[in-house]
């Protein structure tokens, strides 16, 4: 896969907020802003979902889970895979956010992130948070300018635990082409929590 090199202003993006410019976002500040449709422009920095490093992950904690974020103005917290089996590159330099979820042998979840043109998301799953030997699944599509990214995977029959959800890039922390606007969709089924058992 080659990465072709793109320079452009993003695009309007649609979910929660949509964006005004390179630099500012506009965001529903109240919930009462939103049910009236009204939008607060925000310095885009200080838009973040996922979380922005292992001890802040976001948990998604049931499915349906949606969310909208932007890496502009997040750190690199993980930097590359020790080989190109998770994504296909060994590159994931750009700003990443970080969600948490539980799954089990019996879960089948997909993961979809869709990013505004130009932003070129890797996404990837890892069961150790940070550790880039534990990569379980990824996905990092050919980038194609002026395009609306969208990257999946799903995992099915995973060993019971807590694994950690990225929203990284091939590129790095600067390159426009390695940040920007997302949104995420996670749908399938997640564990059943067992609030109380009795035996008569």
């Amino acid at each position: 896969m080659n990465k072709t090199i793109a320079f452009a202003v993003m695009a309007a993006c649609a979910g929660a907020f949509t964006v005004a410019s390179a630099q500012t976002v506009g965001i529903y500040a109240t919930k009462a802003d939103e049910r009236a449709g009204i939008l607060t422009q925000v310095d885009a920095s200080t838009i973040q979902a996922g979380g922005d490093n292992c001890a802040t992950p976001t948990a998604i904690a049931a499915t349906p889970f949606n969310d909208t974020g932007t890496t502009v103005g997040s750190t690199n917290t993980y930097a590359a895979h020790p080989d190109t089996v998770c994504t296909g590159y060994t590159s994931s330099a750009g700003p990443d956010h970080i969600y948490s979820v539980q799954l089990g042998a019996a879960n089948n979840v997909t993961f979809t992130v869709q990013a505004v043109a130009d932003y070129d998301q890797a996404i990837f799953l890892l069961s150790t948070c940070g550790d880039n030997t534990t990569c379980v699944v990824g996905a990092d599509a050919s980038f194609t300018p002026d395009t609306d990214m969208i990257e999946t995977f799903n995992v099915s029959g995973a060993a019971p635990g807590t694994y950690f959800f990225y929203i990284d890039s091939f590129y790095p922390v600067g390159d426009t082409r390695g940040e920007g606007p997302y949104t995420l969709d996670v749908t399938g089924t997640l564990p059943v929590e067992l609030l109380e058992f009795s035996a008569e």
